[in-house]
């Protein structure tokens, strides 16, 4: 009979159950906030080369779509700036496409780029040496404005 008790008495007993709880969601809400944390930078990443893509448009449309305007261009998008840099975005970009479409009198009429960029994840970078990425494409189509 005294063992019973002492059976029933532990089931009743509520001591600990903070600590279980605590320690079933831990891995949970950890889990969570590295895909918060994956998915801010990513859309960030996304969100600038966006940017960069836009402002290389602007600057070829601008532009008489010289090879030397192609090639700061490319910098644009990879960097930000028109000159040969490091690029402070943690990615890999693939070849610079589309560039400037002309008219049969060779006066462009149009500018289209479409770049094809590897984003690597960080946070699973740390399991080994192959990281995951996610791969999204970048395009943009505008009108020459004239020179």
């Amino acid at each position: 009979m005294i063992r019973a008790n002492r059976a029933g008495g532990f089931f009743r007993s509520q001591r600990g159950t903070g600590t279980i709880e605590f320690v079933v969601s831990l891995p949970l809400f950890l889990v969570a906030l590295a895909f918060a944390y994956e998915f801010g930078q990513f859309l960030l990443t996304h969100q600038n080369v966006v940017n960069n893509v836009h402002v290389a448009a602007r600057y070829l449309s601008r532009t008489a779509c010289l090879d030397v305007h192609q090639e700061r261009a490319t910098n644009l998008i990879k960097t930000g700036q028109l000159d040969e840099s490091d690029s402070p975005l943690p990615m890999s970009i693939g070849p610079v496409g589309g560039f400037c479409q002309f008219d049969g009198a060779g006066v462009p009429v149009r500018v289209r780029i479409d770049v094809l960029v590897n984003f690597p994840l960080s946070i699973f970078g740390l399991t080994g040496d192959a990281r995951p990425s996610i791969p999204f494409r970048v395009m943009e189509d505008l009108p020459v404005a004239g020179m």
